[in-house]
C-alpha cells in the first residue's frame, strides 16, 4: 500500500483533529504562490512547515485555517466588509 493511500484512511483523530498539507495543497487553500508561502513564513507572517522527513515539508491544516481567520479579522477590524466597494 502506499503512502498517500495509507495516509487517506488514517482518521483525523490519529493527527489531534489535524491534516499535514503539502504546499500545493496550501497553496490551493490560501490562493498564494509557493513564493508568497516561503516570504510570509521568511517574515514570521505565515504559520512555519515542519520537515517530516528529507526535503519533504508539510502545514498543519488548523494553523492555515487560524492565519486566514485572523487575516479577515483584521480586514473587518478595518472597517472592510465583505463584497464592499473599495
Amino acid at each position: 500500500m502506499n503512502r498517500q493511500a495509507l495516509s487517506s484512511q488514517l482518521p483525523t483523530e490519529f493527527l489531534g483533529g489535524d491534516v499535514l498539507l503539502t504546499v500545493r495543497q496550501v497553496m490551493a487553500i490560501t490562493g498564494l504562490s509557493r513564493s508568497s508561502i516561503y516570504s510570509f513564513m521568511a517574515a514570521g507572517a505565515f504559520p512555519l512547515s515542519a520537515t517530516v522527513g528529507g526535503r519533504s515539508v508539510r502545514w498543519s491544516l488548523l494553523e492555515v485555517r487560524c492565519w486566514m481567520a485572523e487575516r479577515f479579522a483584521l480586514r473587518d477590524k478595518s472597517g472592510r466588509a465583505r463584497g464592499a466597494m473599495r
